[in-house]
């Protein structure tokens, strides 16, 4: 649990919700989301200077906040979805839900507000309602190459072979003529 101290001295909370779809979701299909809230405690950026990306190291998580849900479609009109609006995250910030997507097809926002220490933080994502059917992606490793048919393929590998012996008798013929050569020896 953060104590106050701690919270006033850092001043940056944040609340992050992310909705565990591939982009789209089927109508009335059951949807999980995830929220965390913490207080981050890297710096924010100055007057000009480009915001940092995220960095869990920095993070103090934040626990048992109270956390109100809306879902909006894209003209803007709030959509009923049912979900308690008494929703906590657990002791170390965390709350996974699901919800079911609405039933007519189109863009949504779903936004998750959390009141942390009298202040209402927000963040928001969007996803798609749609029956059409719609193509995962598989995503397969890249097969590594057999190594056997790269260095010895077929016929090639017997030829290759009968190459190196070859060279390999021949190094050691001349290596026995040459120490027939030798001096003291050729005078015998």
């Amino acid at each position: 649990m953060l104590h106050r101290a701690e919270a006033e001295e850092e001043r940056v909370y944040r609340v992050n919700i992310s909705v565990l779809t591939l982009g789209w979701a089927n109508p009335s299909e059951e949807i999980t989301a995830q929220v965390i809230t913490f207080l981050d405690k890297q710096k924010p950026p100055g007057p000009g200077e480009t915001p940092q990306p995220f960095s869990p190291e920095d993070w103090i998580f934040i626990g048992n906040v109270s956390l109100r849900f809306e879902i909006r479609d894209e003209d803007g009109a709030i959509v009923d979805i049912n979900v308690s609006q008494s929703l906590r995250t657990d002791d170390n910030g965390f709350l996974e839900m699901n919800f079911t997507a609405p039933e007519k097809e189109g863009k949504y926002t779903i936004t998750v507000n959390a009141l942390i220490e009298g202040n209402e933080y927000y963040d928001s994502e969007e996803f798609t309602v749609s029956a059409k059917e719609h193509v995962i992606p598989t995503i397969t490793p890249t097969p590594s190459p057999n190594v056997r048919s790269i260095i010895c393929d077929g016929e090639h590998c017997w030829i290759a072979g009968i190459a190196i012996a070859a060279l390999i008798v021949i190094v050691f013929i001349a290596l026995l003529s040459g120490l027939w050569l030798l001096p003291g020896r050729a005078s015998r």
